[in-house]
């Protein structure tokens, strides 16, 4: 009688994969990204949001464009590309997706951290990551007893080839925008929060990552 396989070489794969991302959450802190951070999804796309918007929304000491999210969307691209699983695809219901990628961000901002930040703030010792983990856990169980009574958003379908292109042309706008930010001249209506951690709007107005205007 053949035994069930606990641990498969997927398992061992994608613990791998979850080890060398660990590693470079870590790497990051120490090249300069906060402390109880190092690597946050949700929290670079508000840092994005900021450059763009940062001075009318009073977020300003929170605004810089993220290279990880450059590197990250362009990678998934090459990935796709060269195992050959580029194909574009999007589901049914588009409006309850945005609200719940709305709620995700929300509450993944409020209690500091998605579910990558999580976790790299519990191995370093940040335990009032704690709580979030269990919101997590929570989340899950009850996603699963929802899907089990039978919710589902349906099925993907294909789409397009040129619409998988969107989103990896987005990440080349923003690559240049951050290249010519850093090499070049900065936009005057972007907003960028300085390695000190003041940031420069237009006008010549500093204001602190407290929000405070000198």
């Amino acid at each position: 009688m053949a035994q069930r396989r606990v641990i498969g070489p997927t398992a061992w794969l994608v613990g791998g994969a979850g080890l060398f991302i660990g590693a470079i959450a870590a790497w990051l802190t120490s090249q300069g990204n906060p402390g109880n951070m190092g690597l946050c999804i949700a929290c670079f796309w508000r840092d994005i949001a900021g450059y763009f918007m940062g001075s009318q929304t009073g977020q300003a000491g929170l605004a810089y464009i993220r290279p990880e999210i450059i590197g990250i969307m362009l990678g998934a691209l090459a990935a796709a590309l060269i195992t050959k699983e580029f194909r574009p695809r999007g589901g049914s219901a588009p409006l309850l997706r945005f609200v719940l990628g709305f709620i995700f961000m929300v509450a993944a901002l409020v209690f500091l951290g998605c579910t990558v930040r999580v976790w790299v703030r519990l191995g370093g010792g940040d335990l009032t990551a704690i709580w979030g983990a269990v919101g997590i856990v929570i989340g899950v169980v009850i996603g699963v007893f929802v899907l089990r009574k039978g919710f589902n958003l349906g099925r993907a379908k294909q789409l397009a080839a040129p619409l998988g292109w969107v989103l990896p042309a987005i990440a080349v706008v923003l690559l240049v925008f951050a290249l010519v930010t850093e090499y070049g001249a900065k936009p005057e209506w972007a907003t960028l929060t300085p390695a000190k951690g003041k940031a420069v709007v237009p006008g010549e107005v500093v204001v602190t990552t407290d929000g405070d205007v000198i």
